[in-house]
């Protein structure tokens, strides 16, 4: 969100959007990955299944999640000086 009082807001907000679009980008790899089998016996089996490519996708979206995170904690450390 966009908070006039720090003192570099836009870049605040640019980290914040880039976070938002990765969290996003996981929650899409966990809904298209999710398979559910049922069997005529009875038996039935739910999962997530990311393997390979997706895995390192899902990897590199977490990172970017939890810097952008760490960094707009931070910037919204720093206040204006007046």
């Amino acid at each position: 969100m966009l908070n006039k009082k720090i003192k570099y807001p836009y870049v605040k907000f640019v980290f914040d959007v880039v976070g938002i679009l990765a969290s996003v980008g996981i929650l899409l790899m966990i809904v298209c990955n999710t398979y559910a089998n049922f069997n005529s016996d009875g038996n039935s089996s739910f999962g997530i299944t990311i393997v390979g490519a997706n895995f390192m996708l899902l990897a590199v979206l977490m990172v970017i999640v939890v810097v952008c995170a760490i960094l707009s904690f931070i910037l919204k450390l720093f206040k204006k000086g007046y």
